[in-house]
């Protein structure tokens, strides 16, 4: 949930929607479930592409008999 809420947080600062004054903490800013879905599921998409990156990188430690 805080990632959620610090991108927005940047996304907003990024667009000029935000000023120094304006929010101040976390709480202050509503994220949408949606986007907290959305997160959630970008996260466990990478991370299962992390682990085929990296067990095709890893040479196999099983050894032939």
């Amino acid at each position: 949930m805080q990632v959620a809420k610090v991108s927005k947080l940047l996304m907003m600062m990024e667009s000029g929607q935000i000023t120094r004054n304006s929010v101040n903490s976390l709480d202050d800013i509503d994220v949408d479930d949606e986007c907290i879905e959305d997160e959630q599921y970008s996260s466990e998409s990478s991370e299962n592409e992390n682990t085929e990156d990296l067990e095709t990188l890893l040479p196999s430690t099983s050894q032939p008999k």
